[in-house]
């Protein structure tokens, strides 16, 4: 998320809409990878480390951190690099 902000102020709201919504993340660190291979990286890898709050509840992290989110693919089924709200645990996904 930190090349996004270099906006000063400019796309707070998307970042701040983008954070809670997974699929956003998704769609983001894809275009992240397209820019850099773009600009001459090899094989870049996006990792984020996402932290939500409900109702006033301590933060728990929405996305696994260890998962390299270029490799992930958007769709209806459930997306096995969010953690479970229940779970305090990393998802038990292979790609790591």
């Amino acid at each position: 998320m930190r090349a996004f902000q270099h906006g000063a102020g400019k796309g707070l709201g998307r970042v701040k809409e983008m954070a809670m919504q997974p699929d956003m993340i998704l769609q983001f660190a894809h275009f992240l990878k397209k820019h850099y291979e773009q600009r001459g990286v090899s094989n870049p890898a996006v990792r984020a480390e996402v932290y939500v709050t409900l109702n006033a509840r301590p933060s728990k992290l929405l996305i696994d951190p260890q998962v390299d989110l270029t490799k992930m693919e958007d769709g209806w089924s459930h997306k096995s690099w969010t953690i479970n709200e229940n779970d305090n645990q990393v998802s038990k996904h292979n790609e790591r």
